[in-house]
């Protein structure tokens, strides 16, 4: 039987994105530092000031990215269709004092007028989007020559399957993701996405992954103790450390150039 994608766990989940005992707060303590690192050696390459740049992030959930891209210095607009996760997002910011435009809508019908932004982030969301290539060329549609667009997603790999499917959402001794949360039928691999990038008038800047640490065995120790509530979210993401390195079998990352 074919499996359907459960967006809707962003709505049933809103409010426990800023939750460090929460599920959707990995995005924060595993995967924000791995990637922003790497945003940050790019945007510094290319010599983008964030202070001078507008930034769309789509597909925002609870604003874990665009809190980081904020405090970076851009000027930022996030995007997503759960209107329970935007009002989670707003929230939160408003908290934080940031001032951050978030708006409901989708990467695949942007409501922005073209060359609206400086800058794209779309990151742990194409592999959510059936019709993911629409996205990519709507991102191309709202920035100008020169824009620079952020991506991070999950490769369709037999590594991936093990360790996002069943690892993950499967396998009940270490399962700690909502059923469904990902469909291995949905992850892109770095060569379709290179496809759609060039097709869609971009220039791919580089790709890169993860660095493997530590032995199988360590890694699932760590699961068990998350999944049991032993440690927290945070405590994950801070034990587990995504570093990049040369692995593209799982969760991969990059940039590319608009032409």
């Amino acid at each position: 039987m074919k499996r359907e994608i459960d967006n809707g766990l962003y709505d049933r989940l809103a409010d426990t994105w800023w939750n460090a005992n929460a599920f959707l707060n990995l995005l924060e303590s595993t995967i924000n530092p791995w990637r922003l690192r790497y945003f940050e050696r790019v945007i510094t390459q290319l010599e983008i000031d964030p202070h001078r740049a507008h930034a769309l992030d789509v597909g925002c959930g609870g604003g874990i990215l665009a809190e980081s891209l904020a405090s970076m210095g851009f000027s930022v607009t996030g995007v997503d269709p759960s209107i329970q996760s935007l009002k989670t997002a707003r929230d939160h910011a408003r908290k934080r004092n940031l001032s951050i435009d978030y708006q409901a809508g989708t990467g695949t019908h942007l409501q922005f007028a073209d060359k609206s932004f400086d800058v794209v982030f779309c990151c742990d969301v194409l592999e959510h989007i059936v019709d993911w290539d629409s996205v990519i060329g709507e991102i191309g549609r709202v920035l100008p020559r020169d824009g620079l667009v952020f991506f991070d997603t999950i490769n369709r790999t037999f590594a991936s399957k093990l360790r996002s499917i069943y690892i993950a959402q499967q396998w009940k001794w270490t399962r700690f993701a909502p059923p469904d949360t990902h469909v291995w039928e949905m992850f892109i691999t770095p060569a379709e996405l290179t496809e759609s990038f060039e097709r869609h008038g971009f220039r791919m800047g580089g790709i890169v992954g993860t660095a493997e640490k530590g032995n199988p065995i360590s890694a699932l120790r760590l699961i068990r103790h998350y999944k049991t509530g032993r440690i927290t979210s945070a405590e994950f993401g801070r034990r587990l450390n995504m570093t990049e390195g040369p692995v593209i079998s799982g969760s991969y990352m990059g940039h590319a150039i608009k032409l």
